[in-house]
């Protein structure tokens, strides 16, 4: 037995003959068609198939994926009245380790005591100790470097260690 069926493929439609094919795969021709678009024939909706786009700034995604604060922001965060607020924060559990183990040289937050005492020895953070002994860059030294007045050295600031405490809860 000859049928006459309509095969859909991406809003084209191809009229085929076919013996005893499956209903579930090919519309009578009877049956009136439309593509999921509406019209009747025309271009498909379906638009940006590849995910191109993301590729293309790959490397601005990797240099921003785990930016921490700048130097001169931490130097601010070092004064003892900003310290004091970041290092003693209430619970926050959308944060790790609840916001009670604070690095404040690296602006990172641990799980734990044990892993903050860890960090301290890493290399990491010594590297972050000794960016930090130079004095923040301000307006006045770049005002002096573009000629408006003489060149003044930066200045060393001293940073040691946060001390930790330790609450035996």
């Amino acid at each position: 037995m000859i049928r006459h069926y309509v095969l859909i493929i991406v809003g084209v439609f191809w009229p085929i003959v076919v013996f005893d094919a499956p209903y579930s795969t090919f519309i009578p021709l009877d049956h009136t068609c439309e593509s999921p678009a509406g019209s009747i024939m025309g271009k498909s909706k379906q638009i940006g198939n590849h995910k191109s786009d993301k590729k293309k700034n790959i490397a601005k995604t990797w240099k921003t994926k785990r930016r921490t604060k700048d130097l001169d922001q931490i130097h601010s965060d070092m004064k003892p009245e900003t310290a004091a607020k970041l290092l003693h924060q209430e619970v926050d559990f959308d944060v790790t380790g609840c916001a009670q183990h604070y690095c404040l040289h690296c602006a990172r937050y641990f799980v734990d005591l044990k892993a903050l005492k860890e960090h301290f020895k890493t290399k990491v953070h010594k590297k972050r100790l000794k960016q930090l002994r130079e004095e923040p860059y301000t307006q006045a030294e770049a005002e002096r470097a573009a000629g408006m007045g003489s060149y003044i050295p930066p200045k060393t600031v001293e940073v040691k260690t946060q001390s930790v405490e330790e609450n035996m809860d």
